[in-house]
């Protein structure tokens, strides 16, 4: 390919503390990309992820990266069509994922290129078990921090989520007592279907009891996704001596920072609370994201997806601000993602 090609983008226009992601929040850049540096490829964006930390990043505030400026683009996972490539190992018409941003096409470094999909995975299954910010750390959470077995009781909040749900099927797979905690019926309906023990609709309360009445010996481990009164109840349900992964409170996002988690609880059952980022554990890539591809292949993981379509209708990357909506409300079961364009011959989305 030798044409130029224009990119939509969006870039930080003011930044958020509170309340709803809108599309007044961003503008739309355009861009021409006529040729990649050396070492780059230039990729046609397929999918674009939505995640709860692109909330975090809308407030402007310093968290686990430092803090964003107006003017910036949103960073996000990317799965993409290489265009062109002059990164040794890399051709044109192969699929690539990778570091990018809510923009139709992205120009990725060596160090932002993270491994080619293979035509015999979907491509929306590899929205989680390529990503990072979905895969391994579900992953780090499940194996590494609560160091989940057999005849462990596990306890997972947003277990419908991206995260959530491939921390539920870890433990699972691990032969350990699964529970789910989500905000539906229909989703409870699927975490039963994938091997949880028990799912429990936080939404109709006395979530305490429901805990209590699925595993009366109290968990091992717990896998938080989501703050707030629901971890208040799942701390008192904790044995003595158990494990918190601290992922991530997204029942807070949309209010300002999260409130503090109660200490004498933590105490009292001498807990380990440890709070982890995907970015602290990359050497545990290539042993999560084996094990990872051959559950999926044995059939033993399954990976949703809440498709927000930016590519029949022309949306365009303005759909990345309506997945993150999605994402903050529940709404979705499942990795959240905008689709930008179809896949090329060979591969499958779905």
């Amino acid at each position: 390919m030798t044409d130029s090609v224009s990119s939509k983008s969006l870039r930080f226009r003011k930044f958020r503390k509170t309340g709803e992601a809108t599309l007044d929040d961003f503008e739309i850049v355009t861009e021409t990309h006529a040729d990649v540096p050396d070492a780059h490829l230039l990729v046609r964006n397929i999918f674009v992820s939505c995640d709860p930390t692109h909330r975090i990043y809308l407030t402007g505030e310093e968290s686990y990266v430092p803090a964003f400026e107006t003017g910036g683009k949103m960073p996000t996972f990317i799965i993409g069509e290489v265009l062109k490539s002059k990164l040794e190992g890399h051709k044109v018409g192969e699929v690539v994922c990778g570091f990018g941003a809510w923009e139709e096409y992205s120009v990725l470094g060596k160090e932002a290129v993270l491994g080619k999909c293979s035509p015999d995975v979907p491509l929306q299954s590899n929205m989680a078990v390529q990503n990072p910010v979905i895969g391994l750390t579900a992953w780090v959470g499940t194996r590494r921090i609560c160091e989940i077995s057999k005849d462990k009781n596990f306890v997972v909040s947003g277990a419908a989520g991206a995260v959530g749900s491939i921390a539920c099927q870890l433990g699972i797979s691990s032969g350990a007592k699964v529970v789910g905690i989500c905000g539906s019926d229909e989703k409870c309906a699927w975490l039963k279907s994938i091997g949880c023990h028990e799912a429990i609709n936080y939404k109709k309360g006395h979530v305490e009891a429901e805990l209590r009445k699925a595993c009366p010996d109290g968990y091992d481990g717990y896998f938080e996704n989501v703050g707030g009164e629901i971890s208040e109840a799942v701390l008192r349900n904790m044995k003595r001596f158990g494990k918190i992964a601290l992922c991530g409170f997204i029942s807070h996002y949309n209010h300002g920072a999260a409130g503090g988690y109660n200490m004498q609880e933590v105490l009292f059952r001498r807990l380990t609370v440890r709070g982890f980022i995907c970015l602290d554990h990359f050497a545990d890539a290539p042993e999560c994201f084996g094990e990872l591809q051959e559950l999926l292949r044995a059939g033993k993981l399954e990976c949703r997806a809440h498709v927000v379509d930016g590519h029949e209708g022309g949306k365009g990357v303005e759909a990345c601000v309506e997945g993150l909506v999605a994402l903050t409300r529940g709404l979705n079961t499942g990795k959240v993602m905008v689709k930008l364009g179809e896949a090329p011959a060979g591969y499958k989305l779905a």
